[in-house]
């Protein structure tokens, strides 16, 4: 059972140093009209469970921004052995973006070793109910060393 964040105990969170130049990638619905689109919604896994800040979520794969985008429903929609698949009109109203970062950015690690020295699991990350992953992103939020987002698998 994964508890809710610690008072404090930031110092145990490991920082990845993404380098400046590092190109992510994001699929957005058209109507956004820009890739740094942040809804600050309860209906995202990491956005501020006080509604105060929204997450960019980026992928490092193109793949991974299709899962991220089409895979959520996917489940619901589609019977555990059907063929899955995704519509053509679905498909033409988003749009991949490539994001570029002009500065190094400073990311927590939820992901093997920063899961681990935090004393948590892969369960904060596979949960449905996204209220627990949601107080871990404010406690990261509020950590004094501003980091600048969290990456996980």
């Amino acid at each position: 059972m994964i508890g809710p964040p610690p008072a404090g105990g930031h110092h145990k969170l490991q920082v990845l140093i993404v380098p400046a130049g590092t190109a992510w990638h994001r699929i957005v619905h058209r109507r956004h009209g820009t890739a740094l689109h942040v809804g600050k919604e309860a209906d995202a896994r990491w956005n501020d469970p006080e509604g105060r800040y929204g997450v960019l979520y980026l992928a490092d794969a193109v793949e991974t921004a299709f899962a991220e985008t089409f895979g959520h429903d996917t489940p619901q929609r589609h019977p555990p052995l059907a063929e899955k698949f995704v519509d053509r009109l679905e498909l033409g109203e988003r749009l991949l973006y490539r994001v570029t970062c002009h500065r190094a950015l400073r990311i927590a690690l939820l992901q093997g070793e920063g899961l681990a020295r935090l004393n948590l699991d892969v369960g904060l990350l596979a949960t449905i109910d996204y209220a627990l992953p949601q107080r871990w992103s404010r406690w990261v939020y509020a950590s004094p060393e501003a980091l600048d987002g969290i990456r996980y698998p």
